[in-house]
């Protein structure tokens, strides 16, 4: 498909490799057992995906964080968003981009990869809702640097990046000059506090790039950030949060159950989490914060009101197994809106039609 025949989009995100999810139920002492520890996020070869899966019931859907910020993006809030990535020549493959675009999330710049099997991940879940993710990517179809065309954002206003694509050579900085080229604002996810440590210049890099524009972390990433650089320490969240509004101007810090916190120029806004929420899968949960963040975000709604949106969003992903938030689990969260002090409200009157039933009327498109 053509630039000129792609429609215009609120938000592309950059997932560099494709990812299947299998979510299934297990009981600790089994994660323990067999998985080495729990929690987490590990790679491991597909037959020892395969061995954890064996004998056990399991769903399957697109996942990875960009697919699942992406899903909320569209089918929990309206808006118009793409995905931008690689995907094998297979069954799994082909269920990735159904996943995506039977949730209205746009495929057209999806690169299939022939000789190349989709990445997948097996995403085990304790009775308390903790997630142990064990994900198989060797092989796996990968974006690269040349697959980075200059078209590729064009008719976008927003480009969302996780820390990850630093793992590829040479993808971030395309998807940065590319961003810019296209007058594209940027969202960055730092991903994993182990990624900020490992690609720490690199991450310097990118947000002294003028692209960035808001940076979404939790609070171990955010200390990680904050490291002291001689002695490796981690530093203060407060103190990280400071800097990345300085070099971003708007930042966030996901709290888990504390909720999070949000700052943007000399504007600090703390936010609650949903109250009464019972945890029955965390998988996804940031993603989906980041989804509730960005839809209002990008509709340029009040900061206080992203970080509830957020809340709202991220409740309603711990409300289900697995990343794909069902059209229940949205409807619970609409409902909630008066409790976090936000007015139950009609569609914006926008030529976009953005947020229906979230965002106030009178918000500015």
């Amino acid at each position: 498909m053509s630039a000129a025949e792609r429609p215009e989009l609120v938000l592309l995100a950059v997932q560099s490799s494709a990812i299947v999810d299998h979510v299934a139920l297990v009981e600790r002492a089994a994660i323990l057992r067999e998985a080495g520890e729990e929690a987490g996020s590990q790679r491991v070869s597909h037959a020892e995906l395969e061995r954890l899966l064996s004998g056990r019931p399991f769903t399957s859907s697109a996942g990875g964080s960009a697919a699942n910020t992406l899903r909320g993006l569209a089918s929990g809030f309206g808006l118009r968003c793409g995905v931008v990535g690689a995907v094998g020549d297979d069954a799994f493959g082909e269920l990735y981009c159904a996943a995506l675009a039977n949730a209205g999330v746009d495929t057209a710049r999806l690169v299939l990869q022939p000789g190349r099997p989709t990445g997948r991940c097996a995403v085990l879940v304790d009775p308390e809702g903790q997630r142990t993710m064990r994900t198989a990517l060797d092989g796996a179809a990968c974006l690269q640097e040349g697959d980075i065309a200059a078209d590729c954002f064009s008719g976008c206003a927003w480009v969302s990046l996780s820390l990850y694509a630093l793992y590829t050579p040479g993808l971030a900085g395309a998807v940065v000059g590319c961003a810019r080229l296209n007058g594209c604002h940027l969202a960055l996810h730092l991903g994993s506090w182990e990624l900020v440590r490992r690609f720490r210049g690199e991450l310097r890099a990118l947000l002294t790039s003028g692209c960035v524009r808001a940076v979404f972390c939790n609070e171990r990433e955010a200390r990680e950030f904050a490291a002291d650089e001689a002695t490796g320490e981690p530093g203060c969240a407060e103190d990280a949060l400071e800097e990345l509004t300085r070099l971003c101007g708007t930042a966030v810090v996901t709290l888990g159950p504390r909720g999070c916190v949000a700052r943007c120029g000399a504007q600090t806004v703390r936010q609650e989490a949903v109250a009464r929420v019972e945890c029955v899968d965390s998988t996804a949960a940031g993603d989906l914060f980041a989804a509730g963040f960005l839809a209002g975000l990008t509709q340029s709604a009040p900061l206080d009101m992203c970080a509830k949106l957020g809340c709202l969003a991220g409740a309603a992903a711990v409300t289900v197994p697995g990343a794909d938030v069902s059209p229940a689990a949205w409807k619970w969260a609409k409902a909630q809106l008066s409790l976090l002090g936000l007015p139950q409200s009609q569609t914006p009157a926008s030529q976009s039609d953005s947020c229906p039933g979230w965002l106030p009327a009178d918000t500015p498109d």
